[in-house]
């Protein structure tokens, strides 16, 4: 089977921390750069639904509640962008967790 490139660069960059002794494993090292890669993820949703809470006073339940069958074109765009903000919230917690497991 033919090695992908990203994993063999992955690779790479595990053998050089583990060289240095930043890791004691390639797996350790791989481990640790994705579950900072996941709560960099996490972090940057967190912030974009805190917005979404200042910007509507409300958390995305009463806000969804706030538009129904009377919200603009702009507000269901907007309620869109948070929902998704919120999946894919969910999904790197998920991930982290599944990680951590």
């Amino acid at each position: 089977m033919r090695e992908q490139p990203a994993v063999k660069t992955l690779e790479t960059i595990a053998n050089t921390l583990v060289g240095l002794g930043r890791y004691p494993s390639q797996t350790d090292a791989i481990r640790a750069i994705a579950l900072d890669q996941i709560d960099r993820k996490i972090a940057l949703y967190e912030r974009r639904a805190k917005r979404f809470e200042r910007k509507h006073r409300a958390g995305f339940a009463a806000f969804t509640k706030r538009l129904q069958h009377r919200a603009t074109i702009r507000q269901e765009d907007e309620w869109m962008e948070w929902e998704t903000t919120l999946e894919m919230l969910n999904e790197w917690r998920n991930a982290k967790k599944a990680l951590e497991d």
